[in-house]
Parts: structure tokens; C-alpha cells; sequence
């Protein structure tokens, strides 16, 4: 990264150089804040373990599986850990009548992929129903073909195999666990690049997840 000597010069350059250290050592967490009471969906395909305390030592109650549906209580921020990358707290717990402490990493509001999903387009078909097509008509896509799924999830072309899925509500982690869950994503961990996105290629394929500067995750397939 270069400075331009003057802007950044003496005083200046100290703030902001604290400011990059301090947004490059933010740890990330997967999902943002829910309240006591609030159901989401397990969207790791191992399942997600609940246990009699919160710790990984805990007594194992249950395997909670892909796709369920739970009830959160409080989130025990003081108690933050990471897996596969992705970080998180614990938090209570309730799934099938049994209440027990597990990670919140794997949690998402968005409904895990089908069984057999291929894809970002067959989870947002299947979640979300049949987009309709458009020409962007305005903003930073304006002009794209896309297919618009519900009011705000985007579909976007340029020919070829280049496409990005425009996710307002999304985060990053969420993203990244259900591609992985629909054959699209194929690391198994989640490694940012000082930039903050997250970048993979197998094969002649080029992935990449990140934000745009007004804060919406994008996901991008470039061959």
C-alpha cells in the first residue's frame, strides 16, 4: 500500500496506520447480532454439536444436523472461538426439546441449501422462487443482464462463464458455508487476504467473496 507523503505525512500517518492495524485485526463473526428468542438454521453440513456447557470440552447432548431449525437464547460474547476460520460465541440453545450451549458461527436466519443442491442459483431459486430477468437500470450495475430474486438478490452476468451473486443481508461466512454446501465454494476453511476478501481458484476457476463499499457481499466467478 502507498501513502502519498503529504496526505499521510507525521501525525496523520500514525492515525491512519492504526486504523488499518486495528480493521485488519477485527475478528470476523459469522452472523451479526439476534435477540433471546430469535430461530435460525444450522447451515454447517457436519451438524452443529450442543453441549451441556459452553465450552468444546462440554458433554456432547445431541448432533443438531444440517438444515435444522433452532431457537437461540443468549449469545455469551465473553467466550468468543473460531472454527474453520469463521468466528463466533457461544450461545444457548434449543433444538428438539433439549436446551444445551453451541457455536453461533454456524447459525445463519437464511434456510440452509436442499439436499443435492449444484449451486448459488438453485439455492436462490429454490429459497427464494423464480427471479425475473431485468437489465439493471441504474447504480454501480447498471446496464448488466441479472435475475432479480426476491426484491433485492441479484444474478449477474457479462457472458461468458463471469457471474456475481449481489447478497444485501448476507454475510461473508454465511456465504461462503452455504457455497460450500452447493458444490461452488471448495476450501474448506476461510482465509482472508489483507484486502479482507476471501479468494480461491481450482482449475481454470476464480472465486472470490467480498464487500462492496456500501457493505453488500458479493460473489464472484470469474473462469
Amino acid at each position: 500500500m502507498t501513502f502519498h507523503r503529504k496526505l499521510f505525512s507525521g501525525k496523520k500517518f500514525r492515525i491512519t496506520l492504526c486504523i488499518l492495524i486495528f480493521l485488519f485485526s477485527m475478528e470476523i463473526f459469522a452472523i451479526g447480532d439476534y435477540q433471546p428468542g430469535s430461530e435460525l438454521y444450522v447451515i454447517t453440513e457436519r451438524g452443529l454439536n450442543l453441549r451441556d456447557n459452553a465450552s468444546p470440552s462440554g458433554k456432547k447432548l445431541i448432533l443438531i444436523p444440517f438444515g435444522a431449525k433452532v431457537k437461540v437464547g443468549v449469545r455469551l460474547t465473553e467466550n468468543p472461538m473460531t472454527a474453520d476460520g469463521i468466528s463466533g460465541y457461544w450461545a444457548e440453545i434449543t433444538y428438539n426439546k433439549k436446551t444445551g450451549f453451541a457455536f453461533d458461527g454456524y447459525l445463519s436466519e437464511f434456510k440452509a441449501p436442499p439436499k443435492g443442491c449444484k449451486s448459488f442459483k438453485d439455492y436462490i431459486t429454490k429459497t427464494f422462487g423464480k427471479g425475473k430477468e431485468e437489465t439493471v437500470p441504474a447504480g454501480d450495475y447498471e446496464g448488466r443482464s441479472a435475475i432479480r430474486f426476491g426484491s433485492n438478490i441479484l444474478y449477474l452476468t457479462e457472458g461468458g462463464s463471469t457471474w456475481d451473486l449481489y447478497f444485501p443481508g448476507i454475510s461473508m461466512e454465511e456465504l461462503f458455508l452455504i457455497g460450500r454446501a452447493c458444490k461452488e465454494v471448495q476450501s474448506k476453511t476461510l482465509k482472508l487476504e489483507p484486502s479482507g476478501e476471501f479468494g480461491e481458484g481450482f482449475g481454470m476457476v476464480m472465486n472470490s467473496i467480498y464487500k462492496d463499499e456500501n457493505g453488500v457481499v458479493i460473489f464472484r466467478r470469474t473462469p
